[in-house]
């Protein structure tokens, strides 16, 4: 949790929810997670669906204040202004994971969430998983190293760690020849055969 913001991007499954997902099982702090769909991309909802989120998960932040500036602006500005301040006002490290981000493509929203991003407290992090890349800043953010950016070439098992994983897991030793015949596998394309070997596998590197 060193940058503003992590994006993870890649085709459908490629494990972006199971990789965050496993990520979030090791954390002591509380992840407010929201899961987006189609439905989301609507500013109201989607910005409602993550004030609860951020409730849930950390009950001291004061939702209600937040949306009573955002029934007073219909802009939605007063909306993240008030977010970003009731964040301020609780100092533990915060997690705000949006999964399946690539469903909001409203404007409006993009400008919200671009708006929070440059406002963010550096005790607030916050995580995407997308299909796709998302219309956000992230050239400004790469140059200002406050973005970590993974897709699909960093989802992947490299041909040594396909043999690897087949012999951990199922004491099957491939050759070089069987290793090119199955490819590259995705990194939790493993958890379709063994799960909590591919755990072990990646505790063991």
């Amino acid at each position: 949790m060193d940058c503003t913001l992590t994006l993870i991007t890649a085709p459908a499954g490629y494990g972006k929810t199971t990789l965050l997902g496993e990520w979030v099982m090791t954390l002591e702090n509380p992840v407010a997670w929201v899961s987006l769909d189609q439905g989301d991309n609507d500013r109201t909802r989607f910005w409602a669906h993550t004030l609860a989120a951020l409730k849930q998960a950390y009950p001291s932040f004061d939702q209600q204040d937040v949306l009573r500036h955002a029934a007073e602006d219909p802009s939605g500005v007063s909306l993240i202004a008030a977010l970003v301040n009731g964040l301020h006002r609780i100092p533990q490290t915060k997690v705000l994971v949006w999964d399946d981000f690539h469903h909001i493509e409203e404007a409006s929203i993009l400008k919200g969430v671009t708006y929070l991003l440059e406002r963010l407290p550096l005790h607030v992090h916050l995580y995407l998983a997308s299909r796709n890349s998302p219309a956000l800043p992230l050239s400004r953010l790469r140059a200002e190293n406050r973005l970590i950016w993974l897709d699909a070439r960093d989802l992947r098992f490299a041909p040594d760690e396909t043999t690897e994983f087949f012999a951990k897991c199922g004491g099957i030793q491939l050759s070089n020849e069987d290793v090119a015949h199955i490819g590259i596998l995705r990194v939790f394309q493993c958890t379709s055969i063994s799960a909590p070997c591919a755990r072990n596998l990646k505790g063991n590197r």
